[in-house]
């Protein structure tokens, strides 16, 4: 065995059975945007990969946002009051993206995620370590985990 299989079997033998972390059900890598980016380019990406969400960087790759496929349809609906409606998607994604962003460390506990889809009304966390961006878990990856690991009895 690989010494990479070895410390990869070793972590998850410290994982207790009785939870759930980030980093066990974590999209990674992550595909980021650009604050430049253009909306259309943006709606291409989501189409074409599938996404609900997608985290902006900066130069050094440092998050400042996020944005999620409902960002871009309101925006190019003009479901804004501030805008007319049926613009074009040429502003970049920092016009539209939500910032400050909630996010969440590799070791999170999967409950607490859950409890701030609910209670903050977001589809998505990304996942940082030591400041870096490392993943991204959104609604359907915990759903698809709980359904997975039928560990049912850890979210009484």
């Amino acid at each position: 065995m690989s010494g990479a299989a070895r410390a990869a079997y070793q972590v998850a033998e410290q994982v207790p059975v009785d939870k759930l972390l980030a980093r066990q059900i974590m999209a990674s890598p992550v595909m980021t945007l650009r604050p430049e980016t253009s909306v259309d380019e943006a709606m291409q990406l989501f189409q074409l990969r599938k996404f609900s969400h997608l985290p902006v960087v900066d130069e050094a790759g440092g998050l400042i946002g996020i944005v999620s496929d409902r960002d871009l349809l309101r925006y190019l609906a003009g479901i804004d009051a501030t805008q007319p409606p049926l613009r074009g998607g040429e502003a970049a994604v920092n016009t539209l993206m939500q910032s400050p962003v909630l996010t969440a460390g590799i070791d999170t506990d999967v409950r607490y995620i859950a409890r701030l889809f609910v209670e903050r009304h977001i589809g998505a966390v990304p996942i940082v370590n030591d400041g870096e961006l490392v993943g991204i878990i959104s609604r359907s990856d915990l759903l698809g985990s709980v359904m997975r690991h039928f560990i049912l009895e850890l979210w009484a």
